[in-house]
Parts: structure tokens; C-alpha cells; sequence
């Protein structure tokens, strides 16, 4: 039984319910003082933004998006990566633990994330790229 159990955990390429597991390389902080749209993560061409862990904090009421786009800004090709996400001053979003995909990007494009209100926005992302 136990060698079964060994040749079945070396057989198995996924997690969990079929999730394919990613090693995070890379955190990046999360600083934005204005309502704007900020860039998070630049794209690289031919490879997919990963992404298994978000928190971020608002110091007032505002909202918070993330976006993908192939620009500075992720406006050109842009598409949605979440809904908005309103928070209170001092609402806290935190989201994946770092174990699994959350977000995969498609190739080449870039993450962003787009505040509204006076608050600043900190917090940190965990994120790999992949073929």
C-alpha cells in the first residue's frame, strides 16, 4: 500500500482539484498614493504573469481593480483580471496563499491596477512568469 501511495504522488503533475502548483520567484510591493492606474508587473513576450498572492491595504475609501494590457498603463489589449473591489478606509484585501494560481495572465501582457478615491493603496504581490 505504501509503494502504491509513493508511485501515485511521483504519477500526479497537479495539486489539489487538478491545480498545476508554481513556485512563486518574484514579490512585488504595492505602493499607490493616487487614484491612477499603476503598473505592477511588466509582461515579457511569449511568457504568462502568474500570480498566487495579493494583499493590499486602503488607507481611505476607494476602489481597486486589476487589469491586464500589453502597455505602460495596460490600455492597449486591456482586459479585466477581477471585478472592482471597494474597501473602506482601512478595508483590507487579501487573496491566494501563495500555493496556487490565482490569476494567470495571458501571454505578454502586463498587470495593473486601477484605484480610485484619496487613499493610499500598499500592500504586496507574489507572482512568477512562465512559458
Amino acid at each position: 500500500m505504501k509503494k502504491l501511495l509513493i508511485l501515485l504522488l511521483a504519477l500526479a503533475p497537479t495539486g489539489a482539484l487538478g491545480q498545476a502548483f508554481f513556485t512563486p520567484t518574484r514579490s512585488t510591493a504595492i505602493t499607490i498614493a493616487t487614484a491612477t492606474t499603476t503598473l505592477l508587473i511588466t509582461g515579457v513576450t511569449g511568457k504568462q504573469v502568474v500570480v498566487m498572492a495579493v494583499d493590499v491595504l486602503s488607507s481611505a475609501a476607494g476602489t481597486l481593480q486589476f487589469i491586464a494590457g500589453t502597455d505602460a498603463t495596460c490600455s492597449t489589449g486591456s482586459s479585466n483580471v477581477t471585478g472592482n473591489y471597494s474597501l473602506a478606509a482601512g478595508g483590507f484585501l487579501q487573496k491566494g496563499d501563495g500555493n496556487g494560481i490565482l490569476w494567470a495572465l495571458p501571454a505578454g501582457n502586463s498587470l495593473c491596477a486601477v484605484t480610485t478615491g484619496a487613499g493610499l493603496f500598499p500592500g504586496s504581490i507574489t507572482w512568477t512568469l512562465v512559458p
